[in-house]
């Protein structure tokens, strides 16, 4: 049977792969809690469960947009520009 979990000794040994690795995942999490503290508030304030769906599609859309334009931008151009 084959690994399962990561593997994690990179962290280990690259303190500068380390930084990066743990700060990006606080910020998952504080995105993560962020998005679920904006939905309680949300039903709170509205009581509704519409309201909280139509907040979360409006914080998506953007997302999605840059990401498909963003995409296209990324395939175009060279990744070795500019020198």
């Amino acid at each position: 049977m084959g690994k399962i979990l990561m593997d994690f000794t990179p962290l280990t040994y690259s303190p500068d792969f380390r930084r990066i690795w743990l700060g990006g995942f606080f910020s998952t999490i504080g995105f993560a809690i962020t998005s679920v503290a904006i939905a309680l508030e949300i039903y709170a304030l509205t009581g509704s469960a519409g309201a909280v769906g139509l907040v979360g599609l409006v914080s998506v859309v953007p997302l999605v947009i840059g990401g498909l334009y963003g995409g296209v931008i990324a395939d175009r151009y060279d990744r070795r520009w500019p020198p």
